[in-house]
């Protein structure tokens, strides 16, 4: 990193240390408060990433196991056909 960059970076950090002793200390009720920090969206989005998650990953198992099951179908008729393994 340049020494531009880190100056940079340190003055962002400086700026936000700044404004959270200004706000003061935070509690768990403030995440239903939509603020300047917009704490409730942000906790939503928090809470919603692991069950799209979920979601995601189920439906992945859900999509490549009709895929699955046909190749085993195929498989099952060829050799019916065949007469013989593959």
């Amino acid at each position: 990193m340049s020494k531009h960059a880190i100056v940079s970076l340190h003055d962002d950090i400086m700026k936000t240390a700044a404004m959270e002793a200004k706000i003061g200390d935070r509690t768990w009720e403030d995440l239903r408060e939509n603020d300047n920090i917009q704490g409730q969206r942000r906790f939503l989005i928090a809470c919603a990433i692991p069950a799209f998650r979920q979601i995601d990953g189920i439906n992945t198992i859900v999509y490549y196991s009709g895929t699955e099951m046909m190749s085993r179908q195929c498989t099952r008729q060829i050799r019916g056909r065949e007469g013989g393994d593959l």
